[in-house]
């Protein structure tokens, strides 16, 4: 959990709020292995998930305008 608060920039006390919430929310989930104690949190909801993996990673092409060169990362990265 420290290494997502630290990445998200909350304090780790308080992370345990906002992934109740979102789960709440059904933007994200955790994911347990078998007989694991490591969670995984990934999002449930496809409209985050392509945003934080494109439009929020690529926001500085996409203020310039360089919507190709914006398109065509999008497009190398899809299977």
């Amino acid at each position: 959990m420290s290494a997502l608060a630290s990445a998200a920039k909350v304090d780790s006390r308080t992370l345990p709020k906002y992934i109740e919430l979102l789960e709440e929310l059904d933007v994200i989930e955790k994911i347990r292995k078998l007989g694991g104690r490591a969670v995984k949190i990934d999002f449930k909801d496809n409209y985050f998930r392509f945003w934080f993996t494109y439009i929020y990673k690529l926001r500085s092409l996409l203020e310039a305008y360089l919507l190709d060169e914006a398109l065509n990362y999008i497009l190398s990265t899809l299977d």
